[in-house]
């Protein structure tokens, strides 16, 4: 995950938890695993946000349903005040700490067009007693982060465990411009779409790892070495909805900006080191972007974000989620990249 004050794009979903339930505003992190959000105990998190949202805090003894996680878990750092503990950092040189707790999250399980209900489940998240860097920031401040990456403790990877959902989940962001633009859907389950591509994802990754071949500009194929694109420890592409722009290899950066006059364009472009390519949301609008965990694939297909989907049933029951995407300053021109996987 990535912030930029230059440019802030967040996409941003509202869920309940606890009981009796309460509103939070999380950002939608396919590139965390934990979801966490901020405690009523953080002072350093911030009281307010520059995004129009009402930041609300979490304070377990508020809820009937909250319990501890055990200092005995595996992979826990015990606190001081034996909980289990955790710390998160970001790329952006960001990270907040905390302890883990479960607690109920209430979502709505989608039937029709006209029919909706309210289904729970225990999630464990994180409740941050700390922040620093960009996340103390007010103009981006938020209520905290909801994890959508491949690991266990993921949002999906705990709904698909328990039944509530497949293990496999879809969004399909709106990409006008303009301050009141923005909106779109996410979903537990699979957007279907005939012209939808899968690629296979890298295989033991948690990040949604994919193999790019090469890039196109304005629909000439770049010659970009496909070594510099290759995944190992450090290196690789990913797809990242918690972060803003498009990341690249320093090499397909440098031949991306020389294919074209950069005096006519908006690139929303960073170059990159060390080597991961990231996609970040300016990448992934106006698209439908299909997470599919059960086969370890990724789907890609073009789509007005403003109008409906279709949405597989067959692998359970569907839940849907209203995304608020949070729109300000993006810039009219924008240079055309596409992207070809193996």
């Amino acid at each position: 995950m990535m912030f930029y004050t230059i440019l802030a794009y967040i996409i941003q979903t509202k869920v309940k938890v606890g009981s009796p339930p309460r509103d939070y505003n999380l950002l939608i992190d396919t590139g965390s695993e934990i979801s966490w959000i901020a405690c009523s105990s953080c002072d350093t998190c911030p009281r307010t946000s520059g995004l129009g949202v009402k930041l609300s805090f979490y304070d377990s003894g508020n809820s009937t349903t909250a319990t501890s996680i055990s200092c005995s878990t595996r992979g826990c750092e015990c606190t001081r005040t034996n909980r289990c503990g955790f710390t998160l950092s970001y790329m952006d040189g960001s990270s907040t700490t905390g302890y883990l707790v479960s607690d109920v999250w209430h979502l709505d399980t989608f039937l029709s067009t006209s029919s909706t209900f309210s289904s729970s489940a225990p999630i464990i998240f994180g409740c941050s007693t700390s922040e620093l860097g960009n996340l103390v920031m007010t103009d981006n401040a938020i209520d905290g982060i909801i994890g959508f990456d491949r690991r266990s403790l993921s949002i999906i990877s705990q709904l698909s465990s328990r039944r509530i959902s497949p293990k496999v989940f879809s969004h399909c962001l709106k990409g006008e411009s303009g301050i009141n633009a923005g909106g779109g859907i996410l979903v537990l389950g699979e957007i279907l779409n005939p012209s939808m591509v899968y690629t296979p994802l890298v295989p033991s990754k948690g990040l949604y790892h994919v193999h790019l071949q090469n890039i196109s500009v304005d629909g000439k194929l770049l010659h970009i070495d496909p070594a510099v694109f290759e995944t190992s420890e450090d290196r690789g592409t990913i797809f990242d909805s918690g972060t803003t722009l498009i990341h690249l290899v320093a090499e397909a950066y440098d031949s991306v900006i020389s294919a074209e006059d950069t005096a006519q364009w908006c690139v929303l472009l960073l170059r990159k080191t060390p080597s991961l390519t990231v996609l970040g949301d300016i990448a992934l609008r106006d698209k439908s972007i299909v997470y599919d965990l059960a086969h370890q694939r990724i789907g890609w297909a073009d789509h007005d974000c403003s109008l409906p989907v279709n949405v597989s049933m067959s692998s359970g029951i569907d839940q849907v989620m209203n995304v608020r995407v949070v729109l300000f300053h993006i810039l009219e021109s924008m240079l055309c990249i596409y992207l070809f996987w193996w």
